[in-house]
This record gives structure tokens, sequence and C-alpha cells, in this order.
């Protein structure tokens, strides 16, 4: 088996956009896209399944450090708070500095939490689930 030498580091160069404001303290993003499968197998297929993909869904989880907001300064993070609120679908776009997997269009907060060890940085977790077809025409996903 090869060794991946050439590996892609996404790190620092992942990019969330939350309502057009890139929202800071992101320490992790992870794209989610899946199909509900149609089973489309007739008598002529010998009792094995063929499928087709149906419905699709994309969901974004987003873990991240709360952060502290200066004076004058807006807090990034507070979008996601209100969207959940409010049951407000809001603007996500997530861009990424070598991944395939692009996503810009409208979503919902599906699950809000916050959580903090004993004298440690307030920690937020995050799942948005799309709501609608992404802004791209092609779904998700770019192979420029």
């Amino acid at each position: 088996m090869p060794e991946l030498t050439n590996s892609i580091k996404l790190g620092k160069d992942c990019e969330l956009k939350i309502d057009g404001s890139v929202m800071k303290g992101v320490t992790s993003v992870t794209i989610n896209c899946e199909a509900d499968m149609i089973d489309v197998s007739t008598r002529d297929d010998y009792g094995y399944s063929k499928e087709l993909p149906g419905k699709k869904k994309i969901t974004v989880d987003v873990e991240a450090k709360r952060v502290e907001v200066g004076s004058g300064e807006t807090d990034t993070q507070a979008p996601l708070y209100n969207a959940w609120k409010s049951r407000t679908p809001t603007g996500v776009s997530v861009k990424t500095a070598g991944g395939l997997l692009l996503v810009d269009g409208t979503f919902v907060v599906g699950s809000l939490e916050e959580s903090q060890a004993f004298d440690d940085a307030v920690n937020l977790s995050v799942t948005l689930n799309s709501y609608g077809a992404p802004n791209d025409a092609s779904g998700s996903g770019s192979g420029e």
C-alpha cells in the first residue's frame, strides 16, 4: 500500500462563514454529504439489490472554542445562537484549501451544545443541516 506523502492539510486554511462573516474560534469542520437510497431492483436482479440515490442532505459539523468578544468587536459566533433560538435559516459557506467539498447555501441549526471542564475553555459543538439545494448548481463539491 502506498504511503500518503503529499497529504493535504486544511488546518488554518479552512474558513467557515456564517451570514457572510468568518467565524472565529473554529477548531474543526466536517462536511457530510448523504443521499437517501431508493430500491429500484426487480425480479430480473436475481435477489440482488439495485439502488439509486434519492434526496440529498448536507450537514456541517463545527467544533469551536467560545471566543471572548472585546469592546467594539463583533461576536462572530452569535449568529449560530440566534439561528437556534429563532429557528431561522442562515447562510453558511465553507472554503477549504485543498479539499474537494465546498459548501455555500442555506442551513438550519440542528443541534447546538456548549460544554466545559472545570477551569477550561467553553467548547461549542454545532450541527448545521442543509435547507434546500446549495447555491452552486452542482450540489456540492468541485473537481477544479
